[in-house]
């Protein structure tokens, strides 16, 4: 998948696809990809047009249902980008936490999430985030 628009790209699984769905306003584009077999989307990129880390961050994870709290948090590096990586408790008494990376490039926030009600498939996610790209 490529965005000139946003200036990125990466690889994902031959067998899913990218949500026709994609959602766009004025602070957020999201695009979803999955198995397409009706179900939900497994993960999701995020292109936030925030230009500060933290503050994208918390909006986030405000997002979520009341009490979700972030469980761990580390340094992650994407495309020789360093940013964060967060786990998501998702209502404060999930079992299974949520993972979402967030990188800062060209005034933006750049995130890629997987939920944790799909973590059968946290090696494609690997894959993804292995393949993920910004473009000049």
């Amino acid at each position: 998948y490529q965005n000139k628009e946003f200036k990125f790209e990466f690889s994902y699984p031959q067998n899913w696809i990218i949500d026709d769905l994609t959602i766009v306003t004025k602070d957020l584009f999201a695009l979803g990809m999955g198995l397409g077999l009706g179900g939900d989307d497994i993960v999701w990129v995020h292109v936030v047009f925030e230009s500060d880390l933290a503050k994208a961050i918390d909006s986030h994870v405000s997002d979520y249902a009341e009490g979700t709290k972030i469980e761990k948090e580390q340094k992650f590096t994407l495309d020789n980008i360093e940013g964060k990586i967060i786990y998501l408790n998702i209502g404060g008494n999930s079992p299974d936490l949520d993972r979402w990376v967030f990188v800062q490039y060209d005034s933006k926030v750049y995130t890629m999430g997987i939920t944790s009600d799909v973590a059968p498939h946290d090696k494609e996610f690997d894959q993804i985030l292995s393949t993920f790209r910004f473009l000049e």
